[in-house]
């Protein structure tokens, strides 16, 4: 005779947008973010201020994500998936800033 036990395959849990929108906002000091969850992607999109030497700008952006691999209680971005970084073998990232239309990134050789 087997027992019934809820926790046997896991807990269900639901993290919706307005959560992760609630956390982003606390750590980005208010900035103005959506978040748009569908099927295959978790899209971050708003406004962020983008400081140059004694000039602040705000600068639209948007980020489509889609979650590929989970590691204990983390979901990390992995940047080699762009051709771009690929082409670059060595190094690890160093620095990166927000610009108009791009992220720019700096590799430790």
């Amino acid at each position: 005779m087997s027992t019934f036990s809820p926790f046997k395959n896991g807990i269900p849990i639901t993290v919706t947008a307005a959560m992760i929108e609630k956390i982003l906002r606390m750590k980005s000091y208010g900035q103005d973010i959506k978040v748009e969850i569908t099927p295959k992607h978790i899209v971050l999109s708003g406004t962020m201020e983008v400081k140059k030497m004694m000039f602040k700008k705000n600068v639209a952006f948007r980020i489509t994500l889609k979650p590929v691999h989970v590691e204990k209680r983390t979901i990390k971005m992995n940047v080699n998936a762009w051709n771009i970084v690929r082409k670059i073998p060595v190094g690890t990232i160093k620095s990166y800033e927000l610009i108009e239309g791009a992220l720019k990134m700096k590799l430790t050789l």
